[in-house]
């Protein structure tokens, strides 16, 4: 294929794909999912995403200057989140296993389990927040 047009290699890709899942006996649903690569990077994070999960959320106006600027957060960049429903239900170390998935992005950071507690953990987000709210 010379100078294929993008529309075209879809076409070509589903075609043989649904022939191979039909001559083993599945059915697949077409035309697949598209997603151009600025829309992929900015809902996502990454050129190729795991839509099992949700796209990332600008939260920037959940917290003040004063909060950002204690967690040494650049007001140059956005602030994402990642809502994952019951995370809570994750053990730590589940949650620590995760963690590797999202280190070493760039200048990312990564802040988990922001959810309202009367208890604040020394050292925590949470108490660095607090501390710069007094």
């Amino acid at each position: 294929m010379s100078y294929p047009r993008a529309e075209h290699v879809w076409e070509v890709v589903e075609g043989f794909l649904t022939a191979a899942f039909q001559a083993a006996g599945h059915e697949i649903k077409t035309p697949f999912p598209r997603m151009d690569y600025d829309d992929a990077v900015r809902l996502y994070g990454i050129d190729k995403p795991d839509m099992r999960l949700p796209a990332l959320t600008e939260v920037r106006d959940c917290f003040d200057s004063a909060t950002t600027e204690q967690l040494a957060v650049s007001p140059a960049r956005p602030i994402l989140a990642i809502r994952i429903p019951q995370v809570g239900d994750l053990s730590r170390k589940e949650r620590d296993d995760l963690k590797p998935l999202f280190n070493g992005r760039g200048a990312a950071k990564v802040f988990e389990d922001f959810r309202p507690s009367r208890k604040v953990v020394p050292g925590s987000a949470g108490e660095r927040a607090r501390e710069g709210a007094s």
